[in-house]
């Protein structure tokens, strides 16, 4: 976002940016020319180099760079490189990928100039001119030489088309040059590599170089990558001393010696090597093997040169599974003696648990996707030597995959240093070999290892000679039936056996095709017999479990149309032969229909107290009952994992008691490889009820007594499913009582209720009081004083207090009361004046616990006249 920012910001420098970068092509162009013949003529007077191979630290893909890019011992301009498939990037930005220094031992002594394979990324036009790192050599007297790497002198972006933003796709320095054009996978144009020639001054050409460091200083985007470095040790020495010639790597047979044998007992499954080998689930593919790395191809190269479609792009071995007689906790067996290491699933990038056998041949077998348990070695670092055929493991699911399977590679040691850590993925290779008509892509084009077959029961191809008189010949279970005066002299009938074939998912093979040729004495091909040639194939060890038999018939491949076209077939199923009879030769196969072509169902049943979004607050019990659909051929197992730990075979339910959080992935497979897709159910068990508290609307009115309706609400907490709901608020309003009790509830999403109480202290009723006074008029108004007596009462459960009161109109008398019966005296006068005459007012006010009044008053009176009150 920045860079779009800083480049829209820039349109006023464009015109001065495009006018100084169209001379400086044109200058690039003249430098380019002569500098390549430069550098052409230079390089070929110095035979001394000494080439750096940077795989001790490579850590990244060149494949994520190049389609195609050559790799080991390369030579560009008369310099060689010993390139890994592998490269090193260079970044200062925190950012980016790697990191911002690399160093290199080198110890060479004289050395005159180095060549360095790089580039820079994200260098776009703006960084024109800046400084992006550095390469410092360091000799052994503690000299250096540092020489700056430069955006557009002598560094430049590595994808030559213009990216979002216009990038820096040239150099100007002559000593920099193009030596690699290609494609990159990231779908943005040619990408290019530069060689980089940096001289050594001559006062330095006679010291031993110790190391070479590569930096990135650059604080924004732009990093380094690079992939070989080649020293010219022909530098100018005092008193030289003749180099040490380099021991020569061992160089392979052409023709290794077969060592290997299946990776199971799949003669006890009944199966000739043939029918188990020839029949995998994936192939491996001949023009990328880069599993486990992004890729290009849709289809698969297998062995025999042809493309097929497979849902498993970019395979690197081979995957053996049900119809190899495999499934979950079959023994893996290993494919020949040797040392066994281990490499767990958490760091095998999606091979599950893996075993690797060194075979101290060269060769290395890998095993994946294994068990956790059974495993014959399970401590990465461990080394166990294990012999052929001896059990290492068990077939699992661990890592990426789509069904119990063994996955079987083999990996040859490229640079014959013994260690196999640098060989992927150049070195995985085809054990069943290669036999296209044209070269294996795999060495050829991407610079892998050869492919030879490593199978010691792999069977030749048997020859038989036919003279003019024809006749009936056995191969192994295929009878060939040759009419009289077919061939005019003694020829050559030649049987191989090949993959099985399909033509659709329902059309498949059920045993090898087989491959006939007839050959000549002069060695030619007969391509046209004048009379039918019949065949005979015995199906006898076919598994026939999945196929209609009465649909099988004999294809032959039509390489002119790429199609199997059908031959007329005659079924013995008494004697199971099909026969048929054809005037060429080529591949052939018998194919039938599939019976079951859909997968299996898993009907899941759970018995639990359910409560919400899939909580339970009792044990689980989880019933898996896989069902094969009405006229298959019945359900092979289901398997499931929990919590994405191992896969098991589903026998009986499963019962979960602890709380908790649980994940089951199920799967059904049926006994035709049909396999349903994979189903996830996520359950959690919460047994404990949530925890409740009250809370109140307000505080108490007095006391902790609440005098009016009060409202108390619930609330949980709940550390298993949550809170789902609590009751309502509950307004209380009586009756009173000094221990007044509400509760509620609250539930969790399981379906776990708690409860609480909420203790108080209510009372909404005032006390009863009443007062009287005797007498009430006090005559005559003599101004003595009177025995005036105070009677009443005052009823409450939770009285507090009672306080009396006198008040005198006059305000003079004002004795104390404190309790009914008591006698006060009052004044008997009053003011002549006074016509209504002296009032009394004697009252009392109870008050309760809760803060509740009530008041009561009587009146004494003075009167004006005692007449009135006769």
């Amino acid at each position: 976002m920045n860079r779009l920012i800083v480049f829209r910001h820039l349109d006023s420098k464009f015109f001065i940016w495009f006018v100084k970068y169209t001379l400086k092509i044109a200058y690039l162009t003249l430098t380019i020319l002569i500098g390549l013949s430069l550098v052409k003529n230079a390089n070929a007077q110095s035979n001394n180099f000494v080439p750096i191979s940077l795989a001790p630290i490579a850590a990244r893909s060149l494949a994520e760079l190049y389609y195609d890019f050559p790799t080991g011992n390369v030579t560009f301009l008369d310099i060689p490189f010993t390139i890994p498939p592998i490269y090193n990037m260079v970044a200062s930005n925190p950012n980016s990928p790697g990191l911002g220094t690399f160093t290199f031992e080198a110890n060479v002594q004289t050395p005159k100039s180095a060549y360095f394979l790089i580039n820079s990324f994200n260098t776009a036009y703006y960084f024109d001119g800046e400084k992006l790192g550095e390469i410092v050599f360091d000799f052994t007297d503690g000299s250096n030489q540092t020489i700056d790497l430069v955006v557009g002198q002598n560094i430049r972006e590595w994808r030559q088309a213009n990216d979002s933003l216009i990038t820096v796709n040239w150099v100007t320095d002559p000593n920099s040059q193009p030596v690699f054009n290609g494609a990159t996978p990231h779908g943005r144009g040619p990408a290019i590599l530069d060689m980089l020639k940096i001289n050594v001054p001559q006062n330095m050409q006679g010291k031993t170089l110790s190391q070479i460091t590569v930096s990135d200083q650059h604080i924004d985007n732009p990093g380094l990558f690079f992939v070989g470095i080649t020293v010219d040790a022909s530098g100018s020495a005092p008193s030289p001393s003749p180099s040490p010639s380099p021991s020569p790597s061992p160089t392979p047979s052409p023709t290794p010696t077969p060592f290997l044998d299946l990776p199971w007992d799949y003669e006890g499954k009944g199966l000739s090597f043939e029918q188990a080998a020839l029949n995998p689930h994936s192939w491996f593919d001949h023009k990328y093997p880069l599993q486990n790395v992004a890729c290009c191809v849709e289809k698969v190269f297998y062995f025999r040169g042809k493309e097929i479609d497979d849902f498993y792009r970019s395979h690197n071995g081979y995957d053996y599974a049900s119809k190899n007689g495999i499934v979950l906790d079959t023994p893996v067996l290993a494919a020949a003696s040797g040392w066994a290491t281990f490499k767990s699933w958490q760091n095998s990038n999606g091979a599950g648990n893996v075993i690797k056998i060194d075979h101290e041949n060269g060769y290395q077998t890998w095993y994946e996707h294994l068990a956790s348990d059974g495993l014959i070695v399970s401590a990465e670092g461990q080394k166990i030597h294990v012999n052929k055929g001896q059990p290492i493991g068990k077939v699992g699911m661990t890592g990426n995959t789509t069904g119990p399977h063994i996955h079987f590679s083999v990996v040859k040691n490229m640079n014959g240093n013994r260690s196999f850590d640098d060989d992927y993925p150049y070195g995985v290779n085809d054990p069943l070999g290669w036999e296209g008509t044209d070269p294996d892509p795999w060495p050829a084009d991407k610079n892998g290892a050869p492919s030879y077959n490593l199978f010691i029961a792999r069977a030749a191809p048997q020859t038989i000679a036919i003279n003019q008189g024809g006749g009936s010949f056995t191969l192994n279970n295929l009878e060939v039936t040759v009419p009289p005066d077919t061939v005019t002299a003694l020829s050559k009938l030649t049987n191989k056996w090949g993959p099985f074939e399909s033509i659709s998912d329902s059309i498949k093979s059920i045993i090898p095709s087989f491959f006939l040729d007839f050959t000549d004495n002069l060695g030619q091909k007969v391509t046209q017999f004048t009379k039918p040639v019949q065949i005979s194939y015995d199906y006898s060890n076919a598994d026939l479990s999945n196929i209609n038999e009465d649909s099988l018939k004999l294809y032959s491949f039509n390489e002119e149309t790429q199609q199997w076209d059908p031959i007329p077939t005659i079924l013995d199923k008494i004697n199971n032969i099909a026969s048929g009879e054809t005037l060429h030769f080529s591949q052939f196969a018998l194919m039938g229909e599939a019976k079951d072509l859909v997968a299996p169902t898993t009907e899941v049943i759970i018995n639990s107290d359910e409560g919400q979004d899939n909580w339970y607050r009792s044990n689980v019990i989880v019933k898996l009952n896989g069902k094969d659909n009405d006229g298959g051929i019945g359900l092979q197992y289901t398997l499931y994992t929990l919590n994405d730990n191992d896969w098991f075979e589903y026998e009986e339910p499963l019962i979960f008691e602890q709380e908790g959080s649980y994940k089951i992935i199920y799967q059904s497979f049926d006994k035709a490889e049909n396999k349903e897709d994979r189903k996830t159910i996520e359950f959690s068990i919460d047994k404990t009820a949530p925890i409740v508290g009250a809370s109140t609307d307000r505080l108490s009115d007095n006391n902790n007594w609440y005098n009016h309706p009060v409202t108390i609400s619930f609330t949980g907490f709940d550390t298993g499913s949550g809170i789902d709901s609590c009751v309502n608020p509950i307004i209380y309003s009586g009756p009173d009582d000094i221990n007044a009790q509400v509760s509620g509830t609250c539930a969790d999403k399981a379906g776990n209720i708690g409860s609480a109480s909420f203790n108080f202290q209510y009372d909404a009723t005032p006390p009863e009081v009443y007062i009287d006074a005797d007498p009430k008029y006090i005559w005559p108004p003599n101004g003595k004083m009177v025995n005036v007596q105070i009677r009443g009462s005052v009823k409450d459960d939770y009285l507090k207090d009672t306080q009396f009161t006198v008040e005198d109109e006059y305000d003079q008398i004002e004795p104390a009361i404190t309790d009914f019966g008591q006698i006060v005296k009052l004044e008997a006068g009053r003011d002549g004046s006074d016509l209504d005459g002296r009032v009394y007012i004697i009252k009392v006010v109870a008050e309760d616990l809760a803060g509740n009044k009530k008041d009561s008053q009587v009146q004494v009176v003075v009167p004006h006249d005692q007449r009135d009150k006769k």
